[in-house]
């Protein structure tokens, strides 16, 4: 068995506000139960879309294959690492998207399907992984992102990936990803509020109420400052639809785009009504 690092794309991803939910609890293992569900469909979502991606490409019709996209998860107490061997410069641009995609679905998941918020962050680097354990620069420094930098309920993408991915992709942005008030991209989950079975205007207005029910149930002063920062990602995302949604997510005019305007939070009103 080889023991050296090789190049990942790392995410590590952590679940905010375990002490408050502990608390609302009525037993700690009734929150083990709430994380290994929501781990175990994490991994059934992530291999199912593994799937998906190497039957999607045949190599004499299309030229390649994807046999080797295998994203793979490992979970400590309430963190959870997902990553992906570095791809091949012809794979590139399709593998960063599609990592991309599930970690943003990976976030959308944990707060629409379980009500729990997530931050994180996403790099490029040398990392190291076997059966019993993983290491790396990869991990590490995604580690000090999340807990230093991304603060709120965001995945941040490190300067690492950031440097990698504009030195062989001539674009302008990382797919899934936005630009915050201090300048570091974040994974852009909201993206996945355009669904067939829901309109969008559904799932923001969703979003909306289940992001009001975590301030109300928040104990501490910090986790409602969090969900607060969350809440203007909200009404950001709401009253600024971008080019990717206009082009790529519903093709609806922006007339009718605006309408999830309607779906935004009036701060100012609710911190009235809901004192930190």
């Amino acid at each position: 068995m080889k023991s050296e690092y090789e190049k990942y794309i790392v995410a590590h991803i952590d679940v905010l506000g375990t002490k408050d939910i502990l608390k609302n609890c009525k037993s700690s293992n009734e929150f083990l139960l709430k994380l290994r569900d929501i781990y175990s469909a994490a991994r059934s979502e992530i291999g199912n879309f593994n799937k998906s991606v190497q039957n999607e490409f045949d190599q004499q019709k299309d030229g390649f294959e994807c046999k080797d996209f295998n994203v793979k998860t490992k979970i400590f107490s309430d963190n959870i690492c997902i990553y992906l061997k570095y791809p091949e410069s012809n794979l590139y641009s399709m593998y960063i998207t599609w990592f991309m995609r599930l970690i943003a679905y990976y976030q959308y998941y944990s707060l629409f399907e379980h009500r729990l918020l997530v931050r994180g962050a996403v790099n490029i680097e040398n990392f190291y992984e076997d059966d019993i354990f993983i290491a790396g620069l990869a991990l590490s420094t995604a580690y000090e992102y999340e807990a230093k930098y991304a603060i709120v309920p965001r995945i941040l993408i490190c300067d690492e990936f950031k440097s990698d991915f504009f030195a062989k992709e001539k674009r302008e942005g990382i797919p899934f990803t936005r630009k915050d008030f201090d300048g570091r991209l974040f994974v852009d989950y909201l993206i996945y509020t355009n669904r067939k079975d829901k309109t969008p205007k559904d799932q923001l207005t969703e979003h909306r109420d289940i992001l009001i029910e975590k301030f109300k149930e928040a104990k501490e002063y910090e986790h409602k400052l969090k969900v607060l920062l969350a809440m203007i990602y909200h009404n950001r995302y709401c009253n600024n639809i971008n080019e990717w949604d206009l082009t790529h997510k519903t093709g609806k005019s922006i007339a009718n785009l605006r309408q999830l305007g309607d779906c935004s939070i009036d701060i100012t009103e609710f911190l009235m009504d809901n004192s930190l």
